[in-house]
């Protein structure tokens, strides 16, 4: 077990704890639990973990801030019971990197931290120090066009702050993905039962043309803003769609859903940023990285 792993667990259901302890033996994470947030502030400075696994109430508590503070990078995941559509869309609106949907079995919470494991890593490896000392904001604007989509993504990450360039790959799969889905789900309206079945079809292409053309939506755009600090990058990416329901997004990827590249995409852009946070019905999700912080 590697002790610089840590993950901590604010929930006082004990069956949940003791599973996922229990998971967690078997990865290179140590776990500390505690049963409410003021406990969890107690324990923060000795004991700062790179994961949080917490209850969505609990996210409403200084608990959150604190953490973000303290260690902007950390993978914060939110406990949701069973797929309550208006829980998991709160959970998404905190700006939290995943949601799980109990209850949880052994092996999936396994391949979970196996994921989170080779994120966790990346971030404690030695990068390019931060040189940008102010603040810097440009928009962007581009039409439901997916082949201008690579040369739009290169445009934003000539924008981002130089310490992020080992990461260049991770936030390119990110922006794409988020973008893709502004342009499909959003403006184009594709829902993501439409495009699973285009996909296994072979007609997808034929879909989205016709969409492109169709008057209701040809002359819709997303509008991207990009907003550099010192201590963050942050991009807002918005479509003028009516929105989606964010619990078609899937959350632990399943070994039979592992080679689905259909909302795969989705999933593992949480894990390219800091921050997610979905608003507006899900037609404007703020996505934020904080700058690395090394000894």
């Amino acid at each position: 077990m590697d002790a610089s792993l840590k993950i901590l667990i604010v929930n006082n259901k004990e069956t949940f704890t003791k599973t996922f302890v229990k998971a967690a033996a078997e990865t290179n994470f140590m776990v500390k639990s505690v049963d409410c947030c003021d406990d969890a502030l107690l324990v923060l400075d000795g004991y700062l973990p790179h994961i949080v696994i917490c209850d969505l109430p609990l996210a409403q508590h200084k608990l959150f801030r604190t953490i973000r503070k303290k260690q902007p990078q950390c993978l914060i995941n939110m406990l949701i019971e069973n797929y309550d559509t208006k829980q998991i869309y709160t959970a998404m609106s905190f700006g939290i990197n995943n949601y799980l949907v109990m209850p949880l079995e052994i092996a999936s919470i396994r391949a979970y931290l196996k994921q989170c494991e080779y994120v966790v890593k990346k971030r404690l490896q030695n990068h390019t120090q931060n040189n940008v000392a102010e603040s810097k904001k440009i928009t962007f604007r581009t039409d439901n066009s997916l082949t201008n989509l690579p040369s739009m993504v290169d445009t934003l990450l000539s924008y981002a702050n130089p310490c992020f360039q080992d990461w260049n790959l991770e936030l390119r799969i990110g922006l794409e993905e988020l973008i893709i889905n502004a342009i499909e789900h959003g403006n184009l309206n594709i829902s993501f039962a439409e495009k699973n079945a285009a996909l296994l079809n072979g007609t997808f292409d034929e879909l989205v043309s016709k969409r492109q053309q169709d008057s209701r939506y040809k002359d819709k755009f997303v509008n991207i803003e990009f907003h550099q600090e010192p201590e963050f990058d942050e991009w807002l990416i918005k479509d003028e769609g009516l929105g989606f329901d964010i619990c078609e997004v899937p959350t632990i990827i399943g070994e039979s859903e592992i080679n689905c590249l259909h909302g795969r995409g989705i999933f593992l852009s949480r894990f390219q940023f800091d921050e997610i946070e979905y608003s507006e019905n899900g037609t404007k999700v703020r996505i934020r990285r904080y700058v690395p912080i090394f000894s």
